[in-house]
């Protein structure tokens, strides 16, 4: 049967919101091996799988946490690339993750689909729901992970070096005629078609704009955004468990 009093003692002691530096406390354990019936023994292998993917995210999620708030990636070129790889080699764990928890979720939903017991039913398209709820939340900061790891790639890129500032200042008498704002006829970038000239203050950061925050500082908000999203998770991970504990009171 379930290890219930493991499960209540993570719950009650686990943190709303971590510290980016604490230890993880998951809400969520492998907390089924029940072997009683062919749909209880099914059941406790999908659902033990997709939370096994579910914690192994957690754990995951506050290293990466931990990494953009400490991130040294201004220091030099060579700490930029390794900060860069890093966090790319996380958000492909979390996203291999996401797969294998959503295949294990599916599974669940088949068997609450074969189910002829209404109650049984509920209870396990509930505990897939909140399973696939906290993967899915995951999922979606490893996505926004590799739209910052694009936007400071792509920033890099189109940072002027100062080769191409003195060109562009031989011909159009301004270092930067993309971004600088005293250049009249220069392109707008954030709204094409629009002269930056006439535009009216665009603050929205674009990559390659001298004016953009330092790389690290970017790295901190998203930290902080990070950390605030893993109180859902948290949510839907402790309904999982709720909803799993109920779904095996008949195993």
């Amino acid at each position: 049967m379930i290890d219930l009093l493991t499960l209540l003692v993570a719950i009650a002691s686990a943190s709303p919101l971590p510290a980016a530096s604490s230890a993880p406390v998951p809400a969520l354990h492998e907390i089924m091996r029940v072997r009683s019936s062919a749909l209880c023994a099914e059941f406790a292998s999908h659902a033990n799988g997709a939370i096994d993917a579910t914690t192994s995210n957690d754990s995951t999620l506050l290293t990466l946490i931990d990494s953009l708030g400490r991130t040294k990636m201004d220091d030099s070129p060579l700490a930029w690339n390794n900060e860069l790889l890093k966090l790319e080699r996380m958000s492909d764990e979390i996203t291999r993750q996401w797969k294998t928890g959503e295949r294990e979720v599916a599974q669940v939903r088949a068997l609450a689909a074969k189910s002829t017991d209404p109650q049984e039913k509920l209870e396990l398209t509930a505990s897939a729901n909140a399973l696939g709820g906290a993967l899915w939340r995951q999922r979606r900061i490893a996505r926004d992970l590799d739209g910052f790891i694009a936007f400071l790639e792509t920033d890099q890129m189109m940072t002027n070096t100062t080769a191409e500032g003195k060109a562009n200042e031989m011909v159009f008498g301004v270092a930067d005629p993309v971004h600088n704002p005293s250049f009249g006829d220069s392109v707008n970038l954030h709204n094409p078609g629009m002269s930056r000239g006439y535009d009216a203050p665009d603050t929205m950061p674009f990559p390659g704009d001298p004016n953009n925050p330092k790389a690290s500082e970017q790295a901190m908000a998203a930290a902080k955004d990070f950390r605030r999203r893993m109180a859902p998770i948290g949510e839907d991970e402790i309904q999982a468990a709720v909803h799993v504990e109920r779904a095996s009171e008949g195993c």
